[in-house]
């Protein structure tokens, strides 16, 4: 049932006569509605049993409604029921990807959860509940508010619901749509007031348990103490007081890189908490990264006057470390003449590029009409991702108004996206001298600032882990594992179709041939069909966890040290499969201090291990080669088909993708992407292509989607540093040709020519050009596809499997290896 709720009063027009709205209604009471009144009349005629909402400019993605009534189905019986979602700003960028578990007690302060992202059951509506109608904005967080001591909440982790940010009028966005207006400020303070007994209660009891945590902390009593902190974050996702805690507990343990990561992920939860900004600077301080010092400092001065004189004596401390700025007419240090080339790679002349970051307000007369025709025009051509006409525009922008505000705001996020942070954070340096109160450009210069200062991080933490010791380095291997020791698999297991996960539980069969494995889950409340398979969760409470033995980590996410610290293992092995460089060096180190034994890295490609540049041995994850054996098509029943196979996360695309595909779709192309429903932002339901089929990341299994597609077409953002690539395993396993980007992971496996093609990440013509030859040849498809198979049974076959139980339990000698080429690897 379809309800659109005319709030105008009368004047909405009827709605359009589409085949798919024919069961729609259009309510009309005749008067105009605010929000929270148009929802009520929209709850007073629904007549099904769970009712949802959209505002008018929003968007779900097409698998919203199934999702959550299939959770709400589930034993638990929920009575309501939300998915997470993307953020977009104006150049339908992806601001935030929020994924979260609920958590009353933030909702006290305030919503993470828009009303477009839940549905209810009519019970709640028939017990009484509505919006109330007094309030202008925050009418959805009340009505959340309300209901939370009658409803069972339930949440999906993906993320079904588009929310853009600086559309409507509220004020509660961000951009042109965000102010504050004392309405809005009235609205907030009305809905904390009213439920502040709640609140006080709620937390009170949450504040009890969390100081009984801090004693045991000053009694250094740290494994109880980390115990009820993760504990607490468990029952409550993402509570800020916890991490905060948390952090402070790493920081004891002298484990200074795990204390700066929850600590960000406090600051991100609740930004004006001035001694959480305080805790990290001193953190920052300590990892010797200056710049993020100085920012945490100053931020915590910003928030609490109180803090000021701490404050500006830490500033004093670091300031012979920080750099010294100066304007002139480089890019990184390169002269270059006005009418040149930028070369930051914009393919602008520097004048209209970083030339304008030096260029004079007053010395151009911009012309009022053109300027606002070109930025409408940018602003189009960036929500449609066809970033390179974007970024032109807005240089011409630059060369008619060198201080328009909008144009170095819009450019310095579209160069952010196309990985040139540096250059980014000069033009958003820019963009706030010129307007210094816009709350957008301060929120977009700390986020950029913020991948300054992790990317100066990630350099000299793995220049840090390149010099450990207790590194065993990538051309040598541990001693062979003796039989009477265990083996101690360890994973996350958050997802039942995850490569991670397959990964593990691949590597346990595997090395059962050596010695007992367990396999163990850092996560709690594990999915069935893990426990089935015999993994267990880690409990320290119950005293499981792994004590002695050879332990492997299957991913390198920051671990409480509830029990690293307790565990006396004999060899440890961790695959350094994300790109967390610190999340790494603090499980080493920790776990080196634990056992002072010596600890092997892997890494699942060889294109990341060159470019982390850590002692580390280079071999894939599992695939499994029968699951994704080839098949014989069948009749086709569309032209030449590219594909590939994604998590539904907007860094594993590169920004200039849709331009690319709209390019395809008009050369005659069919584009299908599983996972690839995050893109709907720039091809919105409403405007669909003839030709392109984003589909949800568990629409249908992946070798079903890979046996009818004709290639795979791969490369992701500038600003991901990919450890492998499945969907390149998985497409050679399938026996399809790849073309894909040199620096992507895995991109070593692909012989160009042979089994594929490797481009330049950026080059688009080379790209086409290799698309279009496949497209034309069916019989080079067919060499390619047969020479894709035979390329994964080299590398994931027994092959794999005698280099792996050599790398992990030191079964087979390294002679077993021919001299220089890895087994992992073939020519």
């Amino acid at each position: 049932e379809l309800l659109v709720v005319d709030a105008s009063g009368g004047t909405h027009p009827p709605l359009p006569p589409i085949s798919s709205l024919q069961s729609a209604k259009l309510v009309c009471t005749g008067k105009r509605l605010n929000r929270p009144a148009a929802a009520n009349v929209g709850l007073e005629h629904a007549t099904g049993d769970w009712i949802g909402f959209l505002d008018d400019d929003d968007y779900l993605e097409p698998t919203h409604l199934q999702r959550l009534i299939s959770r709400a189905g589930e034993p638990d019986q929920p009575t309501l029921v939300y998915g997470q979602l993307w953020t977009l700003d104006h150049l339908h960028r992806v601001v935030h990807d929020r994924h979260h578990g609920f958590n009353p007690l933030i909702l006290y302060y305030y919503c993470r959860t828009p009303g477009m992202s839940w549905i209810l059951h009519r019970t709640l509506r028939d017990a009484g509940h509505r919006l109330d109608e007094t309030l202008d904005t925050s009418e959805d967080w009340e009505f959340l508010l309300r209901m939370l001591t009658h409803a069972r909440v339930a949440t999906v982790r993906e993320r079904t619901h588009f929310y853009l940010m600086e559309a409507g009028t509220s004020g509660t966005g961000s951009g042109a749509n965000r102010h504050d207006g004392d309405s809005q400020q009235r609205c907030r303070d009305s809905v904390r007031t009213r439920y502040a007994g709640e609140r006080d209660r709620a937390w009170g009891t949450y504040f009890e348990h969390l100081q009984t945590a801090t004693a045991l902390h000053a009694q250094a009593r740290i494994s109880a103490a980390a115990a009820i902190y993760a504990a607490a974050l468990r029952a409550h996702p993402d509570e800020p007081n916890a991490l905060f805690l948390l952090g402070k507990l790493f920081e004891d343990e002298d484990r200074p890189y795990a204390a700066r990561l929850v600590l960000r992920d406090a600051i991100y939860l609740n930004g004006d908490a001035a001694q959480y900004h305080l805790a990290l600077g001193r953190i920052c301080e300590r990892l010797e990264a200056h710049e993020e010092a100085r920012d945490a400092y100053a931020s915590a001065a910003r928030f609490d006057p109180g803090l000021r004189r701490t404050a500006d004596e830490a500033l004093m401390r670091i300031a012979r470390w920080l750099p010294s700025t100066s304007a002139g007419g480089t890019v990184s240090g390169v002269d270059v003449g006005r009418n040149m080339r930028c070369p930051c790679g914009s393919g602008l002349r520097f004048k209209a590029c970083h030339g304008t970051l030096h260029a004079s307000a007053a010395s151009i007369t911009p012309h009022t009409s053109d300027v606002h025709e070109l930025m409408s025009s940018a602003v189009a051509a960036a929500q449609t991702g066809d970033i390179r006409t974007a970024r032109q525009l807005y240089g011409e922008v630059l060369t008619h108004d060198a201080a328009n505000v909008d144009a170095l705001h819009a450019l310095a996020l579209l160069e952010f996206d196309l990985g040139d942070i540096h250059g980014a954070n000069d033009r958003i340096e820019l963009a706030l001298t010129r307007a210094p109160s816009d709350l957008q450009i301060i929120e977009d210069r700390q986020r950029i600032r913020v991948a300054v200062h992790e990317r100066a991080e990630a350099s000299r933490v793995n220049g840090r882990l390149a010099e450990l010791p207790c590194l065993v380095p990538g051309t040598a291997s541990l001693p062979p594992l003796d039989r009477a020791g265990d083996i101690h698999v360890v994973a996350a297991f958050r997802d039942a179709d995850g490569s991670r996960e397959f990964a593990a539980l691949a590597l346990a069969r595997m090395l059962a041939e050596d010695a007992p494995v367990t396999v163990w889950s850092t996560q709690r409340g594990l999915a069935p069909q893990f426990a089935a398979r015999g993994v267990r969760e880690i409990d320290v409470g119950q005293c499981n966890f792994p004590r002695s033995g050879t332990v492997i980590f299957v991913n390198v996410d920051p671990l409480p040290a509830v029990w690293l610290n307790a565990c006396a293992a004999n060899r440890v092995v961790a695959v350094h499969d994300t790109n967390q460089p610190a999340a790494l060096l603090d499980l080493v180190l920790t776990m080196h201090r634990s056992t002072s034994c010596p600890i092997q890295l892997v890494t699942p490609s060889e294109t990341f291990r060159r470019r982390c540049g850590v002692p580390a041995a280079s071999c894939p994850l599992p695939v499994d080669l029968e699951r994704f054996h080839p098949s014989q098509h069948g009749a086709r029943r569309r032209p030449f088909t590219i594909g590939r196979v994604s998590a539904n996360d907007h860094r594993l695309f590169h920004p200039e993708d849709p331009a690319l595909i709209r390019k395809l779709l008009d050369t005659g192309f069919v584009v299908r992407i599983l996972g690839g429903s995050v893109l709907m932002r720039n091809f919105p339901p409403s405007k669909p292509c003839p030709g392109l089929e984003l589909l949800a990341a568990d629409a249908m299994p992946a070798p079903e989607f890979l046996r009818d597609i004709d290639c795979v077409f791969y490369r992701t953002s500038p600003l991901h540093a990919e450890a492998g690539g499945d969907s390149i395993a998985q497409a050679l396993a399938t026996g399809i040709p790849v073309v894909c980007a040199r620096d992507v992971g895995y991109s070593e496996l692909i012989s160009h020519g042979v089994d594929g093609f490797v481009f330049d990440r950026d080059d688009d013509d080379a790209a086409l050009r290799h698309l279009a030859l496949l497209q034309a040849d069916v019989s080079l498809r067919e060499r390619m596809g047969h020479a894709a198979r035979a390329k994964a049974e080299a590398t994931f076959g027994p092959a794999l499997t005698r280099r792996l139980r050599r790398i992990y339990a030191g079964a087979a000698s390294a002679a077993e290896c021919p001299r220089g080429q890895p087994v992992c690897t073939p020519a």
